[in-house]
């Protein structure tokens, strides 16, 4: 299929003409064409229970198949279905730059979060390396998602979440609004915002007495589960990995632990006590494994995989440019070939708790929280923000962005309905 034809089709109403082939042709996985991915998103309603899997299956070919049942069922909502499965998402609006109107902002690329939703941004107190002063982050803290994509990407991944994590609607124009105040420097926090950042600085940086005794300090007080002890070649590797990366750090304690839900299900992530030989503070360090994820819609894993190990200073810049100072709470590393984002665990590492919050607080945050996303944006961006902001402010008055959230919405929804379907 052309892509002029293609143009043609996402400008008219001809979409029952496009969903055809999808429900005559799809029962070889292989034979599906990328080149029609969005109009998966247009015919999405058009697809039965076992087409869905074999997408699922296609995007998460690294992945058990018996895993990906697994997330599916512990998916007990809509919320924990959209936050299962990022790459999905990504799946559904990669072509979205076939549409004409939309083109414009997909030009503007960078390091981007690829999974902001509401729960996934906090306050946290962290050490500047370079003169051991401490520093406050509020904005996202979860990177391990990061991809090189379209920064318009991030922004509607969290405009479609706003639906599953808050009671009532909020019109686009408003979180639009917010998104480019952040892009365009004007970050003036809300008292709620402000709470948590207070509230981050009086904890300081130590670690949650449920997993850590002073008093017993060489081990964890208790693990996250399931847990299980390193290998004899884990413990080389993190060994190495330590020696290499964070000199100054000594193994106290160790263990694995592998999350049963949620996008990150199936994936061990090393938790390590370790102590600072230079200042005698202990810190839980985990080391969280990156999984190429959107980028292997795009071609294979091992491909991916390396590209991400390519990428490594290219993630590290930008946590750097994210956090404004050069810190180790946060750092990609390889290990074993396979790359992964260290991250120190402090009880100082605040979250909005935004399901705990009232109705209107829930709506201050979300727009505080979209302004720290175009913030961020335009910290990744280097301030370079001029056309990106007037492609935006193209569609601001139009209905385009709210047909394409309603869209992704519906789709997601729909997907979400008959994958938990009993029949």
């Amino acid at each position: 299929m052309s892509k002029i034809f293609l143009f043609f089709l996402l400008s008219t109403e001809l979409y029952a003409n496009v969903c055809k082939p999808l429900n005559e042709e799809f029962s070889d996985i292989k034979s599906f064409s990328d080149e029609v991915s969005h109009v998966q998103l247009e015919c999405c309603q058009s697809m039965d229970k076992v087409q869905t899997l074999k997408i699922l299956q296609k995007i998460y070919s690294y992945q058990d198949p018996k895993l990906i049942q697994s997330k599916i069922d512990e998916s007990t909502s809509k919320a924990l279905f959209f936050r299962s499965f990022v790459m999905y998402f990504h799946y559904l609006i990669k072509d979205l730059p076939l549409n004409q109107k939309l083109a414009p902002l997909f030009k503007e690329k960078g390091m981007i979060f690829a999974d902001p939703h509401p729960e996934n941004f906090g306050a946290k107190h962290y050490k500047n390396n370079d003169d051991d002063k401490f520093v406050e982050y509020i904005g996202v803290n979860d990177f391990d998602d990061g991809i090189n994509g379209p920064y318009i990407a991030d922004f509607l991944r969290f405009n479609s979440s706003l639906k599953y994590f808050h009671s009532k609607p909020i019109p686009q124009k408003e979180i639009l609004d917010a998104y480019l105040k952040g892009l365009t420097g004007h970050t003036s926090l809300s008292s709620i915002s402000q709470k948590m950042i207070k509230k981050s600085t009086k904890t300081g940086r130590v670690i949650s007495e449920k997993y850590y005794n002073p008093e017993n300090p060489q081990v964890f007080a208790s693990k996250k589960e399931p847990a299980r002890s390193l290998s004899n070649d884990e413990k080389l590797a993190m060994e190495k990995l330590i020696k290499e990366q964070f000199p100054h750090l000594e193994i106290n304690d160790s263990y694995i632990y592998t999350k049963t839900s949620g996008g990150s299900a199936g994936q061990a992530r090393f938790e390590l006590l370790v102590n600072n030989t230079k200042t005698n503070e202990r810190t839980w360090l985990e080391i969280k494994p990156i999984v190429p994820k959107a980028s292997t819609l795009f071609m294979n894993f091992e491909q991916a995989n390396q590209n991400l190990i390519n990428a490594k200073d290219t993630m590290n810049k930008t946590l750097k440019t994210f956090f404004s100072t050069n810190t180790n709470d946060y750092k990609q590393v390889t290990v074993a070939d396979h790359p992964y984002i260290a991250r120190a665990r402090w009880k100082s590492d605040r979250s909005y708790d935004f399901l705990d919050q009232n109705e209107a607080d829930q709506y201050t945050i979300l727009t505080d929280q979209a302004m720290l996303l175009g913030k961020q944006h335009r910290t990744s961006m280097n301030n370079d923000v001029g056309n990106y902001v007037e492609s935006l402010n193209s569609i601001k008055d139009s209905e385009l962005l709210e047909k394409t959230i309603d869209k992704i919405q519906n789709c997601l929804d729909h997907t979400y309905e008959i994958l938990k379907a009993t029949n």
